[in-house]
């Protein structure tokens, strides 16, 4: 396992270990990643826009539970924070391929018929994945 895997896979545990009531109760708390806290109210606003640029999609005529959605859209906030907070630590900026990553999908026309709001929660959470690979890049492990 390479070194930046092993340190976002850290910061994980710590948010689990946070969830679970390691460090006791804390209400409208959605996860907590290092230094960074996701609100429940953050959270419900990036899932509320994520599902309205779903139901967008005209090919989407699946039904997927909210709470499959609400749980796709914090793990996703929280592998971002990790990622960011591992750039910082390590100095770094995402490598390009991110950005254009971002700009290829408005080329597509991806966001097209979106909203600012939906579009970011598509971006924040469909694109976490792809910033995690930048972190990775930018600090030279690309495995």
């Amino acid at each position: 396992m390479t070194r930046t895997r092993l340190l976002i896979g850290a910061a994980l545990g710590t948010v689990l270990l946070t969830g679970c009531g390691a460090s006791g109760w804390n209400p409208g708390v959605a996860a907590r990643v290092g230094s960074d806290t996701i609100s429940l109210s953050e959270a419900g606003d990036v899932t509320a826009a994520y599902c309205d640029a779903l139901l967008k999609n005209p090919q989407n005529d699946q039904v997927v539970p909210s709470r499959y959605v609400s749980g796709r859209v914090v793990s996703n906030l929280v592998l971002r924070s990790a990622a960011e907070q591992f750039a910082a630590d390590q100095g770094v900026t995402p490598d390009a391929s991110y950005d254009q990553t971002v700009q290829q999908a408005e080329q597509n026309g991806s966001f097209d018929g979106l909203t600012e709001a939906q579009k970011d929660a598509v971006i924040d959470v469909d694109g976490s994945g792809y910033y995690v690979q930048a972190v990775q890049q930018a600090v030279g492990d690309d495995d």
